[in-house]
């Protein structure tokens, strides 16, 4: 909150507030919130509108989702927060990869 208003640091904000003005923004930011997550969350809503209107698919012709555009989930996803789905292979995958290993011939 210091940050959004304009405080280098948070000691100098709560220097100047009273308890009741920071019972006011806490309640302001439940009804309007700000910062890095909200500001996320409304690029995200804009990328991902404008991506299903344009057709967008992604890397497995997929319809585009909410976490491949959102930056707040591609920043937990490179920090190792969020857990790749594991897709099973099919038995069809199987078989192919074992002929290949064993260089068998055929689909």
């Amino acid at each position: 909150m210091a940050l959004a208003l304009g405080y280098s640091h948070p000691d100098k904000l709560l220097e100047e507030l009273t308890a009741r003005q920071w019972m006011d923004w806490k309640l302001y930011s439940e009804v309007e919130p700000w910062g890095y997550s909200e500001q996320d969350a409304q690029a995200t809503f804009t990328r991902l509108t404008q991506a299903q209107a344009g057709g967008l698919m992604d890397g497995n012709e997929n319809p585009v989702e909410w976490k491949d555009l959102s930056l707040d989930h591609m920043r937990r996803k490179r920090l190792g927060a969020v857990k790749k789905k594991e897709r099973r292979q099919s038995k069809e995958e199987i078989t192919k990869a074992i002929k290949r290993l064993f260089g068998i011939a055929g689909d």
